[in-house]
């Protein structure tokens, strides 16, 4: 795998690259099945992971037991630009096997995108290239 490190020529696994066992890590999770797939929750979402960044969250699960995969799409939605910014690592996974293919489904994506309203914009936040989504100017207007 390509994102792991190395030390020493040693492949460094996931849990070693953040510190472990040198130091205890944080995970925070966002249960998939917690949330219903509108605006409100998608900036719930958002403020909570930012939080949980700001605190020292060393890295982010998205996924639960009983979510959906569009909850999943949805979640992954909200939390990605956060932790970019905040350089921290998202891991998602399925509540079945059967979800796994509907990870990288833009199809998805693109739905709840749709949905809400939003606007897929790409700035610079701290010299890299960063994907935010929000709302549409027209919909904050109407607010």
């Amino acid at each position: 795998m390509t994102w792991l490190k190395k030390n020493n020529n040693k492949d460094m696994g996931f849990f070693e690259q953040l510190g472990y066992p040198e130091r205890k890590l944080h995970a925070t999770l966002v249960d998939t099945d917690k949330y219903e797939i509108n605006m409100k929750d998608f900036e719930k979402i958002q403020q909570i992971v930012h939080a949980c960044c700001y605190y020292g969250t060393d890295f982010i699960m998205i996924g639960g037991s009983t979510g959906t995969i569009e909850q999943v799409a949805f979640c992954k939605l909200a939390v990605a630009p956060i932790a970019m910014v905040w350089g921290k690592p998202v891991i998602l996974f399925p509540h079945s096997a059967d979800d796994v293919i509907g990870f990288g489904d833009k199809n998805i994506q693109n739905k709840i995108i749709e949905k809400l309203k939003l606007e897929i914009r790409t700035s610079a936040v701290r010299g890299k290239p960063i994907t935010w989504i929000t709302k549409t100017k027209r919909e904050q207007e109407n607010e």
